[in-house]
């Protein structure tokens, strides 16, 4: 939300995050973030399995601009498999 707000606050706009492993996207995508990053300065590294250490770590993409971006005011779980399942979603909702 935070990003969303300075995008608007710029006048451009934003699209829903997504992270790689969720939804269809795949986590071995995470490489492709990795290849784009150098990540050494924050302490993050990617395993062989293209799992982050430290675990509790995050990454996501999330277009700006100033024309439309995909979707728009959805969040990550819009676009989860199992959305109409999840735990999460139903405490988030609550």
């Amino acid at each position: 939300r935070l990003i969303e707000a300075d995008a608007k606050a710029q006048g451009l706009r934003s699209s829903a995050s997504l992270s790689p492993g969720e939804s269809d996207w795949s986590v071995k995508e995470q490489g492709v973030l990795f290849g784009l990053l150098d990540t050494s300065g924050i302490g993050v590294s990617l395993t062989p399995s293209m799992i982050m250490q430290p675990l509790k770590s995050l990454s996501l993409i999330i277009g700006r601009g100033r024309n439309p971006l995909g979707v728009e005011d959805a969040s990550n779980c819009d676009f989860c498999s199992i959305k109409d399942r999840c735990a999460h979603r139903k405490r988030r909702a609550a």
